[in-house]
């Protein structure tokens, strides 16, 4: 009996250690996925800006032919 109760106390400490490394584990995953989301969103802007300093140059040089 005191050997099952040994056992048991062995596998309790050993899943309770399994779940505070798969807690540290979900904290990092979800620390890197806001990471993730917030370089898409950077990179999001980044294209958005380029793109209308395309369209402001592409417009200045039209209206400087018009002019001409």
């Amino acid at each position: 009996m005191k050997n099952d109760l040994q056992m048991l106390d062995s596998f309790l400490q050993a899943n309770m250690f399994l779940f505070s490394e798969n807690k540290e584990n979900v904290k990092e995953h979800l620390f890197l996925q806001d990471k993730i989301e917030l370089i898409i969103m950077i990179e999001i802007l980044l294209f958005g800006l380029s793109t209308i300093n395309s369209i402001t140059s592409l417009y200045r040089k039209l209206n400087k032919n018009k002019r001409s």
